[in-house]
């Protein structure tokens, strides 16, 4: 017999003919029910899995959506080709805050393998980042920080 109909039957069993439920019999069940969570691998595991919660979803309203899009429609972005060692994302948004104002910076960091072989050979465990893009608020400001910054280092 299956795990699910013997369950029935045993209910079935405990149920009194006055519609009340037999205590002995629903206390059995319970310590059935007991055993079969000792008998798991590891309680654990039930325990540590995340509760999934449901998102909630907000509907942004046309005039909003049409808004954010004439502001990044108005950004410019500046392509740092080579940013020096110990030179942080938080640094470059300093120094090219003078230009204007400063909505995102992404630097790409170094290669796993080259910090490893740089590490190696004795050199600083620091992160240090290859190449960059710095978002300014407007075009223009953009522009002018990338024809005053042109061909010259950043230190």
């Amino acid at each position: 017999m299956g795990k699910t109909k013997r369950r029935r039957e045993e209910e079935e069993d405990s149920i009194i003919d006055d519609g009340s439920v037999d205590d002995d019999a629903s206390a059995a069940n319970d310590a059935d029910d007991v055993k079969s969570v000792e008998e798991g691998d590891d309680i654990n595991d039930i325990e540590d899995k995340p509760i999934e919660k449901k998102k909630k979803v907000r509907k942004l309203k046309v005039s909003a959506t049409e808004d954010f899009n004439a502001k990044l429609q108005k950004r410019g972005i500046v392509y740092i080709s080579r940013v020096p060692p110990r030179m942080t994302p938080s640094k470059v948004k300093t120094l090219l805050s003078d230009f204007g104002t400063i909505t995102r910076v992404y630097l790409v960091e170094e290669d796993k393998t080259k910090r490893k072989k740089r590490r190696k050979a004795g050199g600083s465990g620091g992160k240090r980042y290859t190449e960059g893009w710095v978002e300014f608020e407007s075009k223009k400001r953009a522009k002018e920080a990338g024809e005053a910054l042109n061909m010259s280092r950043i230190t």
